[in-house]
């Protein structure tokens, strides 16, 4: 079974390539450490993708360093990408995203 993760640590908000690496990856996990939307990581563009085509299977806020509060939002997010239906792919548990 070939088994793959991308993983993508605080893309830049002004650059392209947290859209681009999410749309030519194949595999049906990956995990995104950053900002949640809105926020100063990855753009409007990464988000539009993740929400219609991956689902959010779980999350942990992190801090890098708790005595500021600039990284107050920071996390691990990790999804699944889903089929053209709608549906997870390689899911078999359909409750809420976990919270770790």
């Amino acid at each position: 079974m070939d088994v793959r993760t991308l993983l993508l640590c605080w893309p830049e908000k002004n650059s392209d390539f947290a859209v681009q690496a999410i749309k030519k990856y194949t595999g049906t996990c990956f995990i995104y450490i950053g900002e949640p939307e809105g926020g100063e990581t990855a753009n409007e563009d990464f988000f539009k993708i993740i929400n219609t085509k991956w689902r959010l299977r779980g999350q942990l806020s992190i801090s890098a360093d708790p005595a500021s509060s600039d990284v107050e939002h920071d996390s691990v997010f990790v999804y699944g990408r889903r089929s053209s239906s709608g549906q997870d792919q390689n899911a078999t548990d359909r409750s809420e995203p976990k919270k770790f």
